[in-house]
């Protein structure tokens, strides 16, 4: 109906409003004691757009009609008293969806993974196309369309996507990838972000308290104080390095440049990433006197393990390394044939004087 100015308790037979011109749906009504339904979406869509008040009138295609078509309907309505489950309702079918990006990082010619996370924030389950598209012309995303299926109210759904950065891309750059995520059941309910997803570089994440951690790069404008801006030193984060072999710890100055084979405790009062645009050293020595060493190892790949790295050493009588699982430990045992991690300071005990390479 058109007319939304009428009240229920003052409607009658005579001051009834005039029904639309135009019908919204017709339903063929041969069953007795049944439900039956209106497909009424477009027009509510329409009134929410406007008054935000949606009339509706029930009534026989043909009224008046002469026998033998002179049929009697009736219908149930809140005032049927005997059974209040058979009393009209409308249904509102919500298909809203959210998504967004995890970050990663990576160098040049790398492949990453990115998390795409979609959440289905409507009240039934549903299918959904995906689409994930980049920014530049020579970077590769995989898959670039997916399909989920059967997603259900509240749930969230990972889709892991493969970046690969080309060889030519400009370190300390973001590349920003799209998501569009869209109801197979309809069409209209489409959500489409673009943000950051790769960052080409290195990154460290750390968490709020304390946190053991190294980083890739070094050089001039690599201090504290610029990869925390905005951040008070003392009062919101500080750092200590430690003098081997038997100490004491160092405070790393706020404008003292790191240095990438250091190992570095890290006190902080927030979560925090640090981006890097540093380009990592195709190698790097790292010196270990006899005892306890606090160490990072700033370029690994998928082979650079302690037994690669400590060649002709025996793992446990000659040395072995620990690492912190922040925020609130305890120490985690590294071990002999498990990769090491670029972002991650160790714990090096050994029984000798050494000199490392990496990777």
């Amino acid at each position: 109906m058109d007319n939304d100015d009428w009240s229920e308790v003052d409607l009658t037979w005579n001051n009834q409003p005039a029904g639309a011109s135009t019908l919204l749906d017709t339903v063929s009504v041969a069953e007795n004691y049944a439900w039956h339904s209106w497909d009424v979406k477009s027009f509510v869509e329409n009134e929410f757009a406007g008054d935000k008040k949606a009339s509706f009138l029930v009534r026989a295609e043909t009224e008046d009609a002469s026998s033998p078509d002179n049929f009697s309907y009736g219908f149930d309505t809140e005032e049927y008293i005997v059974d209040n489950t058979k009393i009209p309702y409308i249904v509102f079918t919500v298909r809203p969806v959210a998504s967004y990006f995890t970050e990663s990082w990576g160098y040049p010619g790398e492949n990453v993974t990115v998390d795409a996370v979609i959440n289905n924030r409507g009240a039934v389950v549903d299918n959904y196309d995906v689409t994930i598209e980049n920014t530049t012309d020579n970077w590769v995303v995989s898959p670039s369309a997916t399909v989920l299926n059967n997603v259900s109210p509240g749930e969230n759904r990972v889709v892991q996507v493969t970046v690969t950065i080309p060889h030519d891309a400009t370190i300390g750059a973001w590349e920003a990838l799209t998501l569009t995520v869209t109801s197979q059941e309809d069409n209209e309910y489409s959500s489409s972000i673009t943000d950051n997803g790769v960052w080409v570089g290195f990154s460290v994440e750390v968490v709020a308290g304390w946190n053991m951690i190294g980083f890739v790069q070094e050089g001039g404008s690599y201090t504290p104080a610029d990869i925390f801006p905005g951040l008070n030193y003392y009062t919101d984060y500080y750092l200590f390095w430690y003098l081997a072999p038997g100490g004491p710890y160092q405070l790393q100055g706020p404008t003292q440049v790191l240095k990438d084979n250091f190992g570095y405790w890290l006190w902080i009062n927030q979560s925090w990433t640090v981006w890097s645009s540093g380009t990592p050293p195709g190698s790097r020595n790292v010196y270990l006197e006899n005892g306890w060493n606090l160490v990072s190892f700033p370029v690994v790949n998928g082979s650079t393990t302690p037994n690669n790295v400590f060649t002709g050493l025996n793992y446990y009588t000659d040395y072995y390394l620990f690492w912190y699982l922040a925020p609130g430990g305890p120490y985690q045992l590294q071990g002999p044939t498990q990769v090491l991690r670029d972002d991650r300071a160790y714990w090096v005990w050994i029984n000798r004087d050494n000199m490392v390479t990496v990777p």
